[in-house]
């Protein structure tokens, strides 16, 4: 990683302080669901590298079924929800420990759009599942780089 992309990222854990600051010190919930959404951009303009990509991809995407995009899958939203917490609770306390949490659970793989519109519908309206899940009851398969099939991807959940 470059030391420009280390700086940003280093930049994203201070606005993420900030904004667990803010988060924490409102009831309004307004206000708080504000705060996430303006901390999940950051989190999709930071994590655009290859460190945050696996090796992971759709077998519609990897056949050429349409166009490709790169989903967070655990999702931007929940991704800074779930900062905020860790940083509030003193689970994140620096640096070191925010980028390694951004590596382990702020990763995309490659689908097709068209999965990913299907995927987020299906988790909008099926608030107990994961993505893991959503691909299975979608029929979506995930195949390595190389076009093999993974059954159990390892890949970590929120």
């Amino acid at each position: 990683m470059t030391n420009k992309k280390i700086k940003k990222l280093e930049c994203l854990y201070e606005e993420a302080k900030f904004y667990t600051n803010l988060y924490y010190s409102t009831d309004d919930e307004d206000k708080k669901r504000t705060f996430v959404s303006h901390f999940r951009s950051p989190i999709f303009d930071e994590t655009n590298v290859k460190i945050f990509k696996k090796p992971y991809i759709s077998l519609a995407a990897y056949n050429g079924d349409g166009p490709i995009t790169d989903e967070h899958c655990n999702g931007r939203t929940n991704m800074a929800k779930v900062i905020f917490e860790k940083i509030h609770s003193g689970d994140i306390n620096n640096f070191d420990e925010f980028l390694q949490f951004l590596i382990d659970y702020g990763y995309t793989i490659k689908i097709l759009r068209g999965e990913n519109t299907r995927v987020k519908t299906y988790l909008e309206q099926n608030t107990d599942k994961n993505f893991i899940e959503a691909y299975s009851d979608l029929g979506i398969v995930l195949c390595d780089l190389n076009g093999n099939v993974v059954e159990e991807p390892n890949l970590l959940i929120l």
